[in-house]
C-alpha cells in the first residue's frame, strides 16, 4: 500500500513538473539545456552528415528528373514508339523504382508504359498486371495498401492462371481455342510476374508447368525479318528469360525439369540468328556458357542443347568478338570432358558444327 502511495505521489510530482516547464515555455523563461562539448560535436558532425545526404538527393534529383519527364512525355505523347525499345527499358525502370527519390514519378512512368505493351482490348489485364508487379518489384512507393507473403503468393498465382488461359491453347483436342499469345513487349511487360510466380511456387510442379508453358508459348514465335513485328523474339527479354530457366533447371527434378529444359532450348532457338528469329547477343551466350559450368547434370546438358540451337549465328559473333570466342573455345573444350557421357558426346558435337577442331 505504500509502495503504491508512493508511485502515485511520484507521478503526481512528475505532471506537476511538466506542467511548470510548459508555463515557462509560453511565458519564454524556459532555458534550453546546455549541451557538453562532446555533444556539440556530435551534433555538429550529424548536421554534416545530414547536408552531405541533402546535397547528394540535390544532385540525383537534378540529374534523373529531367530524363524522367521527357520520358513521361514520349510515353503519353506516342506509347506505340516506345513499344520496340521496352526490353530496353523496362530494367533500368525496375532498378529505379526502388529508389524512394524517384520512385513516384517513375511509378506514373511504369503505369503509363502499359500502353506501349498492351493493346486497348487488353486493358484490364494490362492494369492488373501493373498492379501486381509494382508489388513484385517492390516500388518505394505508398502503394495504399500492402501484401504479405502468402497474398503475393496467391496474386502472382491468380495472374499467371488468366495470363496462361489467354495466351495458351487448351490441351484438351475437343476444347474450343481462345487463346492468344501477347505482343512481345507486352510479355515483357508480364516477364516479372512470370520471373516472381516461378521462384515463389517452385516446389508446385502445376504452377511452374504452366508458367514454362507460357514462356514456350511466346519464345516459339516467329516474327518478319522485313518489318516492324511486334511478335518477332528480338523484342523479347531473352537473357533474362535463359538465367530464369537455368535456375528452375537447376531447382527443379523428373518432369518439371523436362519441362524447363524444353523451355531453355526453345528460348535458345528464337535467338538462332535463323529466319524470324533473332541474332543472340554476348550476355545471352556467357548465360549458355555459365551453365557449362554448373554442377546440375541437368543444366549442363541443357546449356549445351540451346548452344546447339544457334551454332550458326554463334559462329558469326565468336568471329567478330576475340574475347568471346576464347571463352566459348575454353568452355566447350572443357565440357568435352564432362563426367557425363551424354553431355561429353553433346559436347563434342557442338566442337564439330562450330569447326573449332581446327
Amino acid at each position: 500500500e505504500n509502495k503504491a502511495y508512493s508511485y502515485k505521489e511520484q507521478m503526481e510530482e512528475i505532471a506537476l513538473r511538466k506542467e511548470i516547464e510548459e508555463k515557462k515555455r509560453k511565458e519564454g523563461k524556459l532555458k534550453k539545456p546546455e549541451l557538453t562539448s562532446k555533444q556539440k560535436e556530435a551534433m555538429k558532425a550529424q548536421l554534416e552528415k545530414e547536408s552531405k545526404i541533402r546535397s547528394n538527393i540535390s544532385c540525383v534529383l537534378s540529374s534523373t528528373v529531367p530524363a524522367v519527364n521527357m520520358l513521361k512525355s514520349a510515353v503519353r505523347g506516342n506509347s506505340a514508339a516506345l513499344s520496340p525499345y521496352i526490353t530496353d527499358i523496362l530494367p533500368v525502370i525496375y532498378k529505379a523504382i526502388q529508389s524512394p527519390v524517384i520512385a513516384r514519378e517513375l511509378k506514373e512512368v511504369y503505369l503509363d508504359m502499359r500502353h506501349a505493351a498492351f493493346t486497348p482490348e487488353d486493358e484490364t489485364m494490362a492494369q492488373f498486371v501493373a498492379g501486381v508487379n509494382l508489388q513484385v518489384l517492390k516500388a518505394a512507393v505508398d502503394m495504399g495498401f500492402s501484401w504479405d507473403k502468402e497474398q503475393t503468393k496467391e496474386s502472382l498465382k491468380k495472374v499467371l492462371q488468366m495470363l496462361h488461359e489467354s495466351c495458351v491453347p487448351p490441351c484438351e483436342e475437343d476444347a474450343e481455342d481462345n487463346s492468344c499469345p501477347l505482343a512481345a513487349p507486352a510479355f515483357a511487360y508480364c516477364f516479372p510476374i512470370v520471373k516472381a510466380v516461378v521462384l515463389e511456387h517452385i516446389t508446385d510442379s502445376q504452377v511452374v508447368t504452366d508458367a514454362l508453358e507460357l514462356i514456350s508459348e511466346h519464345t516459339s514465335l516467329r516474327g518478319d525479318d522485313e518489318s516492324i513485328d511486334m511478335f518477332h523474339p528480338k523484342y523479347l527479354p531473352r537473357r533474362h528469360i535463359l538465367q530464369l530457366l537455368v535456375e528452375t533447371i537447376s531447382s527443379t527434378t523428373d518432369v518439371t525439369q523436362q519441362a524447363a529444359v524444353k523451355a531453355l532450348i526453345d528460348a535458345s532457338e528464337c535467338a538462332s540468328g535463323e529466319a524470324g528469329c533473332a541474332n543472340p547477343t554476348p550476355p545471352e551466350i556467357d548465360c549458355l556458357m555459365t551453365a557449362l559450368q554448373s554442377d546440375s547434370d541437368a543444366v549442363r546438358d541443357a546449356g549445351l542443347r540451346g548452344l546447339q540451337t544457334m551454332t550458326t549465328a554463334l559462329t558469326q559473333v565468336v568471329a567478330n568478338l576475340p574475347e568471346q570466342n576464347k571463352s566459348v573455345v575454353r568452355r566447350i573444350w572443357i565440357a568435352r570432358c564432362d563426367p557425363l557421357p551424354e553431355n561429353q558426346q553433346l559436347a563434342e558435337k557442338l566442337w564439330q558444327d562450330l569447326g573449332l577442331e581446327r
